[in-house]
């Protein structure tokens, strides 16, 4: 079977994370949302992209998280809340470090800013390496107070 166009995993990531290549971002919600359509059990009230700090975000230009649960959200008929987290420091991307720092780095890094009391949340994150990322921003949702918090994302690393 001949394909149009194919592009590796990690090709996908980079260059959307790095590049700003946002077709991918629209490929990568698409796999996401049909990926998690058939396991979808209850309906979530809404998506959480994982924040970025609004340096990073001016740096970037743009969320890849963002990104793909716009794609999702869209596909699967479920709101997104950029607002009710945010990231409050600015730190060395994740990516940079092990996964003993990942965690160090990563853990005072979120507050939520609206109210998540009883609320079934779905974080969206572009990749999964030690889910110290989605750790924390879960562990903020549900201090506060949200139901349930689970974790979609397009690539998991070893």
């Amino acid at each position: 079977m001949p394909y149009l166009y194919q592009a590796p995993v990690d090709y996908m990531i980079k260059r959307l994370k790095f590049s700003g290549d946002m077709k991918f971002s629209r490929i990568m919600g698409e796999l996401l949302a049909s990926a998690v359509k058939e396991r979808l059990h209850n309906q979530p009230v809404a998506l959480i992209p994982v924040p970025q700090h609004h340096d990073r975000l001016l740096e970037r230009g743009y969320n890849q998280a963002q990104q793909i649960a716009e794609i999702v959200s869209q596909r699967l008929h479920i709101p997104i809340d950029s607002k009710c987290t945010e990231r409050v420091l600015y730190q060395p991307p994740q990516a940079t470090l092990n996964a003993r720092d990942r965690a160090a780095n990563i853990r005072r890094a979120f507050s939520v800013c609206a109210d998540v009391k009883g609320k079934d949340l779905i974080i969206i994150d572009d990749v999964y390496t030690t889910g110290a990322t989605t750790n924390a921003l879960a562990r903020v949702l549900l201090k506060a107070g949200a139901e349930r918090v689970s974790v979609w994302a397009f690539a998991r690393t070893p």
